[in-house]
């Protein structure tokens, strides 16, 4: 599928080569850019009516996942919740500190329309992919490495529901691959869909692009860094193979795409402005969707389930858990939005910020989520500052929220229930704010404290005063939990507004606790209150 001028490039590269090798680079890029005017000028009316048809049809819904609700609270008489508390008290000392908007979902983006559709071109075999148009495959292909590669521009990739399969886990089933002249041209307007890939490294792997859409396909099993059967595998720090991996792409869409037992689901690394949007990513050992150095970004209306692996533990436990997760951020991912995902089952984490040692993931919002039923913390973020946890429904876990070493974060509107520790965890975190939110049924609703810690160790953070201070934890509504709130060596604090209902002990404050301010509202049952009114 080569274009029609290929023998004048061939030619001019040739030419180039010779000059090179006498030291007349300008002279072969004069000559080479004479070339390329000519060939465009014989070929833009060719051009413009065989170019991109359309990146998408239709743009899909956004919707919310319907909550499942799992296993039987371990504590009874859990009142019903909502998304919201069914009271907000008012603060007696000082309002609840204004908090910013939440961000929107962004529009899908559209590529502009051609005007006319390119006729299609049928793919028969492995191939190489370097001119614009339409190609579909129209048999299951079987490759030893990397099968389709696409080099070029406004070009549409309709697998037709056919299988690529590779035979050991290595190379990509399909590749984007920059291409021209130093490979200095970075593809565009490229769609990939309806394709099943099996047995790759990754299934579809991107090296760069721009305004790439990938959308329904099925690009499950493909390579796993862990023992079958098992599951045994490192402890993550970062890992690679899975379905679909972008590098180097913006303002790029990943839609309605399954990506299913493999080390990672969906792995997109050093990128901006890609929606990846109504994924199922679930049984990966790893991550089902992971964002590395991605800023700008969005992961919403996905579902991932059961995203786990078993690992040995740092003082030799051998257990499940390993960092592994529903949806990730690591390493320096700002600005992101993570919404309206369901993240259940077995998950180590359902959604983590990751920073240990790296930069940090900063002013990320989380919000609309459901998160049911994962090993250790539905929620956690660490080291980072202006992250937004909001209007989650989380239940059944080991802590809601963990926070360790944030700082300005907000924790607004959760409904969290039936958690085997906390509701909202934090250490050696300082002036954040917990507000608006219902802890229900849990051990302890809200945890803040200071630990020592090995500053050598820590050596990276940056400097500034690591205790448990200035924090807000204001009215929020903690029913039927074994302690309301309590702090061990947290101080000065604003724990106001709040309303305590049912709890075995409403607060308790430990250890250094100067400066903090601590009132609230105490509502019991009919029965209850006056059983009290009589006992006196």
């Amino acid at each position: 599928m080569k274009q029609k001028n290929l023998a004048v490039l061939v030619v001019i590269e040739t030419a180039a080569l010779g000059l090179v090798a006498m030291g007349a680079f300008g002279v072969l890029m004069d000559q080479y850019e004479r070339a390329q005017n000519k060939i465009v000028e014989r070929t833009a009316v060719a051009r413009a009516t065989q170019v991109f048809v359309a990146m998408l049809t239709a743009t899909p819904p956004t919707a919310t996942p319907t909550r499942t609700t799992t296993g039987t609270p371990t504590r009874t008489a859990t009142p019903p919740f909502s998304p919201t508390p069914s009271r907000t008290p008012t603060p007696l000392i000082s309002p609840t500190p204004s908090l910013s908007p939440t961000p929107s979902l962004s529009p899908t983006p559209r590529p502009t329309r051609p005007p006319t559709s390119p006729p299609t071109n049928a793919l028969t075999q492995c191939d190489t992919i370097d001119d614009s148009g339409n190609y579909r495959l129209t048999t299951d292909l079987t490759a030893n490495g990397e099968c389709i590669k696409i080099k070029a521009s406004y070009v549409v990739l309709d697998c037709a529901g056919h299988a690529i399969r590779g035979t050991n886990d290595t190379g990509y089933g399909i590749a984007i691959r920059k291409y021209g002249l130093l490979n200095a041209q970075t593809p565009g307007y490229v769609e990939v869909r309806n394709c099943r890939l099996s047995n790759f490294l990754y299934g579809i792997y991107v090296e760069a692009g721009n305004k790439l859409v990938i959308r329904d396909n099925d690009s499950s099993n493909n390579f796993d860094d862990v023992e079958p059967g098992s599951r045994f595998g490192k402890f993550l720090g970062m890992t690679e193979g899975g379905g679909i991996r972008l590098n180097h792409t913006t303002d790029s869409q990943v839609l309605n795409n399954t990506t299913n037992t493999q080390a990672i689901g969906i792995d997109v690394r050093n990128s901006s402005g890609v929606v990846v949007r109504g994924n199922t990513s679930s049984n990966n050992s790893a991550w089902g969707i992971n964002f590395v150095r991605t800023n700008n970004s969005e992961a919403s209306g996905n579902t991932t389930t059961d995203n786990v692996r078993k690992c040995t533990w740092g003082a030799g436990t051998v257990g499940f858990g390993c960092d592994a997760g529903g949806i990730v951020l690591q390493d320096g991912s700002n600005g992101n939005l993570v919404a309206n995902n369901s993240v259940t089952g077995r998950n180590g984490n359902g959604i983590f910020i990751k920073a240990h040692a790296m930069p940090c993931g900063s002013n990320n919002t989380i919000t609309g989520n459901t998160i049911n039923s994962v090993l250790y913390n539905s929620v956690e973020l660490s080291f980072c500052t202006g992250n937004k946890v909001n209007n989650n429904q989380m239940r059944d876990s080991l802590d809601g929220v963990w926070l360790g070493f944030a700082n300005n974060s907000e924790i607004r509107g959760n409904v969290i229930a039936n958690m085997r520790n906390h509701g909202v965890i934090s250490l050696n975190s300082r002036g954040n704010t917990v507000s608006g939110n219902q802890i229900i049924n849990s051990n302890e609703a809200i945890y803040f404290y200071s630990e020592e810690y090995n500053r050598t160790e820590y050596g990276w953070l940056p400097s500034g005063d690591y205790t448990s201070h200035s924090n807000c934890l204001c009215g929020n509504t903690l029913s039927n939990n074994t302690v309301g709130v309590h702090l061990l060596d947290s101080t000065e604090n604003q724990v106001t507004g709040n309303t305590y209902q049912n709890n075995n002990r409403n607060l308790l404050v430990q250890g250094r606790n100067h400066g903090n301010n601590l009132q609230g509202r105490l509502q019991f049952p009919f029965g209850q209150a006056l059983a009290m009114l009589l006992s006196r």
